[in-house]
């Protein structure tokens, strides 16, 4: 059975957390697949933090952790736990939303092509974020920019998103894989939209 961890980073958003972690809910599973959500909470107001962890005792199975470190180091911080148990780690946000068929597209395409990150199209809103910088993925329809919200990474493989000057840590982690030759592969479709 191949089990991948989803890794919910968020700060004072619970409405978009509860939407996030439905969307996860509803992901479609097979016998072979199992799915776990963690989420990390680095919210300050006292009633933010209130409400995220409300939110979270709303779902089954959803594990709670009130961290002090930012979106990177808080799910570093779980990921990189000796008793965290995972095959592969999506690293989503509050603010992003899966297609029910995430997982198992994703992981089909990881199980095919034997891949260490598999990485997917991704709706978001480029005025957010504007354009990326990293060039080593296409992705549609903003091309040359990766979010750690639409990939799966290997677990064995995660040692923590390297520091960058910008704090774009995710696309200095995919840059790292491809310069340690390991494999990528990118799924088929739109599976994610973020902000």
């Amino acid at each position: 059975m191949i089990h991948l961890a989803f890794v919910v980073s968020t700060y004072e958003d619970p409405m978009a957390l509860m939407g996030c972690l439905a969307s996860l809910k509803l992901q479609q599973t097979n016998g072979d697949c199992k799915i776990s959500i963690h989420v990390t909470d680095n919210s300050v107001r006292s009633e933010a933090l209130d409400n995220t962890e409300d939110v979270c005792k709303l779902f089954d199975d959803v594990k709670y952790y009130r961290t002090q470190a930012e979106c990177y180091g808080s799910a570093e911080y779980v990921v990189l736990e000796k008793s965290f148990r995972a095959d592969y780690v999506c690293f989503a946000s509050s603010d992003s939303y899966y297609v029910p068929g995430f997982t198992l597209t994703m992981l089909e395409t990881a199980y095919r092509t034997k891949a260490d990150l598999v990485y997917c199209n991704c709706l978001y809103d480029p005025r957010l974020h504007g354009r990326g910088l990293y060039s080593v993925l296409e992705t549609f329809p903003e091309m040359r920019w990766i979010d750690k919200t639409s990939f799966i990474v290997r677990k064995s493989l995660f040692k923590g998103f390297p520091l960058h000057e910008k704090d774009w840590r995710d696309g200095a982690l995919v840059e790292s894989f491809v310069k340690k030759n390991y494999k990528l592969a990118k799924a088929k479709g739109v599976l994610v939209v973020h902000n």
